[in-house]
């Protein structure tokens, strides 16, 4: 058991995929050390009767063959398929052993579109808010400031990114929280960072951050409605979705242009929502309720 980046967490839950991978750690046919780490990627073929063989391919995946096995756990709309329900076309994250079985793979929406629940359709601004990203170039200690690097800079607008011209310089206050994959950063270890792509929410009002967010994962920019939710625990799935989607104190939630308290978070509100999704856990920057 590796944890979170060698941090172990006893008291967090722990997703279909988390489990599968433990076990199939604790099974000497699998070893550990030759475990892939939910790679996504596109079905581009289906081989056998029952299907034996998955191909897939993405933009940073070699076309890679997968072998399905009786022990395979394949997952969709959180039910448990069998590989002959899989298309072409569709994606996966998943985990293969060092021989390239495949131990445990789920029906994902393409990387960079919706993530369940529906189109992405224009939602109200942040008020005074925005929400940059970019990658950052500088950390001035002695100025308290952040820059983000000419030519990465972009802002939500519209419910999509638009890119900004030249670089970007940010106030930051003293007491500035800065989150990755959910944990507190230490201020003065933001230069350790760098050229890293971060999220700034910042306030135009006060002319300076509320908070920054270093992004761990695959990002997706989502729309849809909250279905069950463990308001104790603080995660969600949308209707019609699958994946736990978890929000907490590193997440910004606005709401007619201000920010609010998550617990204005409930079943059935509809949200538009910024995720940065690291080690199969969708962690929630910002959230917009509609």
């Amino acid at each position: 058991i590796i944890g979170y980046n060698g941090e172990l967490r006893p008291l967090d839950g722990v997703l279909r995929a988390e489990a599968a991978v433990m076990f199939s750690r604790a099974d000497a046919k699998y070893p550990g050390s030759g475990l892939t780490h939910d790679i996504q990627a596109e079905i581009i073929d289906l081989k056998g009767s029952p299907v034996g063989n998955i191909t897939v391919k993405s933009a940073s995946q070699p076309e890679t063959k997968l072998t399905v096995t009786p022990q395979t756990l394949i997952y969709d709309t959180g039910r448990r398929v069998s590989a002959d329900k899989l298309a072409t076309g569709e994606w996966l994250a998943y985990f293969t052993d060092k021989d390239g079985k495949l131990l445990y793979a789920e029906v994902i929406p393409e990387p960079g579109g919706n993530n369940g629940g529906g189109t992405v359709t224009p939602i109200s601004p942040f008020g005074d808010y925005s929400v940059y990203k970019g990658r950052l170039k500088n950390v001035d200690y002695a100025d308290d400031t952040i820059e983000l690097k000419s030519g990465t800079v972009a802002t939500i607008a519209d419910s999509s990114w638009v890119n900004n011209d030249g670089s970007k310089e940010f106030d930051v206050p003293e007491d500035i929280k800065i989150w990755y994959e959910g944990d507190k950063l230490d201020w003065n270890d933001l230069d350790r960072h760098l050229d890293d792509m971060i999220y700034v929410i910042y306030d135009s009002g006060l002319n300076e951050v509320v908070s920054l967010h270093i992004k761990a994962g695959d990002e997706y920019l989502v729309k849809g409605t909250i279905g069950d939710l463990y308001s104790d625990r603080y995660y969600f799935k949308l209707e019609g979705g699958y994946h736990i989607t978890r929000y907490d104190g590193y997440t910004t939630i606005f709401k007619d242009g201000t920010i609010v308290d998550r617990k204005a978070i409930k079943k059935g509100t509809k949200v538009f929502m910024l995720i940065d999704r690291a080690n199969s856990v969708d962690n929630i920057v910002v959230m917009q309720i509609i």
